[in-house]
Order: structure tokens, then sequence, then C-alpha cells
């Protein structure tokens, strides 16, 4: 791949790294994929490396390690606070599982309006921690807004779906 090239040339290549990491993460090769992640998350010159940090969250999170999946989404997050969305959407995940609910809306709070460009997955599961929380009409305006923003989609649908269950 090129970021395997990139390497070759330059070993050191945080953003090579990175994406190597990445890559890897998304083929399920996790411990591959967390030797680059840990390089380039560790250099603190790579402004991304809040990527690298919510990258090895993601993998914890995989894995099921939800207490390592925390401390590396909680530093993703501390790294760059405005542009880690993934990063709250993941923590919140992680809250969620935990039964945490009121910490998992606050993540997903962050993480779905304002910088981060109102991701519909981070959408469908703020508006079920809203349900979970008995806070319906919370839930029922995050879901209508996933109706109306994202047409003829499968987060539209889902959302279809959830409305229909809310009191």
């Amino acid at each position: 791949t090129s970021s395997q090239i990139a390497l070759k040339l330059n070993p050191k290549s945080s953003a090579s790294h990175n994406l190597l990491g990445n890559l890897l993460m998304s083929k399920r090769e996790f411990n591959e994929a967390e030797e680059h992640l840990k390089l380039s998350a560790a250099d603190p010159l790579f402004t991304d490396n809040f990527k690298s940090k919510t990258a090895l969250g993601i993998i914890e999170y995989r894995r099921g390690n939800l207490s390592k999946a925390e401390l590396h989404l909680q530093r993703a997050i501390g790294a760059n606070p405005t542009s880690a969305c993934d990063a709250y959407y993941y923590l919140g995940q992680v809250f969620l599982i935990q039964g945490k609910v009121d910490s998992a809306i606050t993540q997903l709070e962050r993480g779905s309006h304002k910088q981060c460009s109102m991701n519909p997955e981070t959408l469908l599961s703020l508006g079920d921690a809203y349900a979970r929380q008995k806070k319906f009409d919370a839930a029922r305006k995050e879901l209508v807004f996933i109706q109306a923003n994202f047409p003829d989609t499968e987060y539209a649908q889902r959302a279809v779906d959830k409305l229909k269950y809310l009191p």
C-alpha cells in the first residue's frame, strides 16, 4: 500500500503509521494495527495524534476491553476536543454498555452537533440514550431530525422504526 511505501521512505512518519494502523484496523488486524498506532499516538509533534488515540480506543472497544477503550478515547478527546468526534461517539457507546447513561448522553451530545457535523449514527445512539432516561421528547427530536436530514437512508428507516416504540 502507499502507506507501507511511505514508511519505507520515512520510517518515522507518524502520518504514515497512523494511516497504515487505521487500514489494518479496518481489516481487523488489531495487533499489527496497534503497533503502528501506538507510534503515531505517542508523537507530540504529530498534530493528528488524536486520530491514532481514537483508533486505539476503537480497537479496545471491539476487543471488549472497555476500561482500556475509555482510557484511549479520553486521551484522544484531551488531545483535540474540537475534532475528536469519533472518540466522543465510541466513549458514549462504552458508557452505554456500562450503564452510565448520563455520561453517555454527555459524550454523544458533544459528538453529535456543532463541530462534528451531525453523524446520524451518533444521533441514533443519542436518541436511544434519551429514551433509556425516559426523556422521550428529546429522543423524538433526535429521531425526527435524522428522518428529516438523512431521508432515504438506512438511518432514516431506523429512526422511523424507533419512533414507533416511543410513548
